[in-house]
């Protein structure tokens, strides 16, 4: 076995206290460089979140982060988990390789999982997830969710386009390459196909596409009235014009009267719009 793969297992499973990304850069920067050329640069591992197979690329990407550090959403995963029962059914809106879906689908074993991603890249990595952990009761779409049917260049913040990466619907200095043309679909439109008895939580995290979802959802989120987990970025919604203060308006509209923001160790705090900070996440709830 090679000398990373004894390391890895141990730095996946170290907490991630403050510092330690910072000194396992160097080590992770070498064998990334070493695996570049490399024809065993992938990688199937069966300890992700204890018993959860994933698909790395030790070259680099996403995956090569999940390699070395374990899950880099803990504190989200951690703040969702108990709003969750074994027969909720939870939408992925941003699936990406299909992290948090398979977190999911392993304490959701009454449930459903669908998990959307528009990118093919990530997209085929997800599927590959889904079949490497089998599991019969997720659903994969690859396609993006929007305020309207339409197709749109995503842009990369990988210019190298390895086999996981970061994207964005809004060109920016961070997403400057552009690397293929998705579809996008409303949620309100496609939920009828879903086959869905419900909807009880939803994360999004789309790179600054977050209000566009929304207001795409709007009758089904209205209706179910699921538990959100969004991703705020200032600056990525502010790239795609709006403001959070106009996003939170939109949830307040359809009864989401409440909102917290996700601390270390998942806990969460009861927030205002005017302390929001400029980047983290947040978790809305309806009144019934």
């Amino acid at each position: 076995m090679e000398l990373d793969r004894t390391l890895s297992a141990l730095t996946r499973h170290i907490p991630n206290y403050r510092g330690v990304s910072r000194l396992l850069a160097p080590i992770v920067s070498h064998y990334a460089t070493q695996y570049q050329q490399s024809a065993n640069r992938q990688l199937i591992i069966d300890d992700f979140d204890g018993d959860l197979k994933l698909n790395v690329d030790r070259s680099g990407g996403m995956t090569q982060n999940l390699y070395w550090r374990g899950i880099s959403t803990y504190d989200e995963l951690k703040a969702l988990l108990p709003f969750a029962k074994p027969q909720s059914v939870f939408l992925d809106i941003g699936a990406n390789i299909g992290v948090f879906s398979l977190v999911m689908a392993k304490h959701l074993t009454e449930g459903h999982i669908a998990a959307f991603e528009p990118a093919k890249t990530n997209y085929d990595v997800l599927v590959k997830h889904q079949m490497l952990n089998n599991f019969q009761h997720m659903t994969t779409y690859q396609f993006g969710l929007s305020d309207e049917d339409r197709e749109l260049t995503i842009y990369s913040n990988n210019p190298e386009n390895t086999s996981s990466f970061n994207a964005s619907f809004y060109a920016s200095e961070r997403f400057a390459t552009a690397i293929e043309t998705c579809q996008l679909k409303t949620l309100d439109g496609i939920w009828p196909t879903l086959d869905l008895p419900r909807v009880d939580l939803v994360k999004i995290d789309t790179e600054g596409a977050e209000l566009t979802v929304l207001r795409g959802g709007e009758a089904t989120l209205a209706k179910y009235k699921p538990v959100i987990l969004l991703e705020l970025v200032k600056a990525f919604y502010k790239n795609a014009g709006y403001t959070a203060e106009d996003l939170i308006l939109f949830l307040k509209g359809i009864g989401y009267d409440k909102m917290s923001i996700v601390k270390r160790l998942g806990k969460l705090a009861p927030i205002a719009v005017e302390d929001l900070p400029e980047t983290g996440n947040l978790i809305f709830e309806a009144s019934s």
